[in-house]
């Protein structure tokens, strides 16, 4: 049978060692993988369904005054819907978070994401442990 893409090829050009290297350290568990980046389509592909849903349930109604309620209930879903979002999967600027200026406002009411590597960092090693993406000149002396 003909191997259009290579893989049986690719497969036997492992050497032993890169093979038990691979097996010995297979990468990121399934778990972390599915709370970090699995579920943020399906879960913003569900919050969208309950939106329809809601708006659709509103305007059916035939009331009139339910029909009044659209706008005010389309504010509210979308800001809840921001509001499991940020708990969720939020990054935070991680120079505020050590210097501690994060403030819990209506914009950013938690300073990290529940299912985020930052947050495992943080509540197992703490502030000091998370690595910033600014250049730290004490490192070059």
């Amino acid at each position: 049978m003909p191997d259009p893409f290579g893989f049986r090829e690719a497969k036997n050009s492992l050497t032993e060692e890169e093979r038990k290297k691979y097996i010995a350290d297979p990468g990121t568990p399934w778990k972390t993988w599915l709370l970090t980046e699995g579920l943020k389509t399906w879960i913003g592909l569900a919050m969208l369904i309950l939106d329809i849903f809601l708006y659709g349930t509103l305007w059916l109604t035939g009331n009139v005054y339910a029909r009044y309620a659209i706008i005010p209930a389309m504010i509210g879903a979308v800001y809840l819907n921001y509001l499991l979002w940020i708990y969720l999967w939020r990054v935070p600027d991680i120079d505020e978070l050590r210097k501690g200026r994060l403030k819990r406002t209506l914009r950013s009411p938690f300073p990290v994401g529940r299912w985020t590597l930052e947050y495992k960092t943080w509540k197992e090693q703490g502030v000091s442990a998370l690595h910033s993406d600014e250049i730290n000149p004490k490192e070059f002396l």
